[in-house]
């Protein structure tokens, strides 16, 4: 018999060239065959609102860097953050990024830039944020696929 608990979590991205949503479906596809009795949902983050975050016991967020910051998705979350000023707390969320080492200093800026605003409205962002340099290839989306197995596997310990 599975013990397992049944929670509902949301994998949201933004994206730009379609590489987030490429690594948000292919960790997906990963955790629901990792772990069948919890309930995953895959959106792109202009087809959810923030309040809705409440449904969810963990939101897995993934978002590209493009320059030096976030895309027009992301940055729009931001505002709406900035807007709404949402009380996060108790709200769970782990993060991934997606950048390009050779524009360092802004490497994943812009998922850092989301963990701050979490946090700043009181969301538990439980993990370290995970980053992919470049495409998503199938050894980096097997790294990320490793981290969502890690945080599925501790989410109930926080």
């Amino acid at each position: 018999m599975n013990n397992e608990p049944t929670t509902k979590i949301l994998i949201a991205y933004s994206t730009l060239t379609n590489n987030t949503a490429d690594a948000a479906t292919a960790l997906h596809e990963s955790l629901r065959t990792d772990f069948p009795a919890r309930i995953f949902e895959l959106l792109n983050i202009i087809d959810i609102t923030i309040a809705q975050f409440a449904n969810y016991d963990l939101v897995i967020f993934g978002s590209p860097t493009w320059d030096d910051g976030p895309t027009g998705d992301t940055e729009a979350l931001l505002q709406n953050l900035e807007a709404t000023k949402p009380d996060l707390s108790g709200q769970k969320f782990a993060l991934f990024g997606l950048g390009d080492k050779s524009y360092e200093p802004f490497f994943c800026a812009s998922i850092y830039e989301v963990k701050k605003q979490f946090e700043k409205y009181g969301a538990h962002v439980f993990a370290d944020v995970h980053t992919i340099d470049g495409y998503p290839i199938d050894t980096l989306l097997a790294e990320l696929a490793q981290w969502g197995k890690t945080v599925i596997a501790n989410i109930n310990k926080i």
